[in-house]
């Protein structure tokens, strides 16, 4: 799943912030989702913005993708600019 998520925004976001590395990851707390992305964080700096700004722009471009939203309960911008994940039920 945690590849999935990876490569549907790679794929999505490339015009945004092209596909530099970034994880997806499970947070530590699980009250941050099921699956936490660093990419605003890591290509804040490469494309001039705030990495909360970029992470926001990340989750609205996110937020139209099927492919995604297929297996997405829901997206939020959190702390410095993770993004956190929630897989739906059905999925896991």
């Amino acid at each position: 799943m945690k590849m999935k998520i990876k490569e549907i925004i790679k794929k999505t976001i490339k015009d945004i912030v092209g596909t530099e590395n970034f994880s997806v990851e499970h947070p530590a707390d699980e009250k941050m989702g099921d699956y936490a992305s660093n990419i605003a964080m890591v290509m804040a700096k490469q494309v001039g913005k705030n990495p909360r700004e970029l992470a926001s722009e990340v989750v609205s471009k996110l937020s139209v993708d099927e492919r995604l939203m297929e297996i997405i309960e829901k997206m939020e911008v959190a702390g410095p600019g993770f993004i956190n994940f929630w897989v739906k039920d059905v999925v896991l």
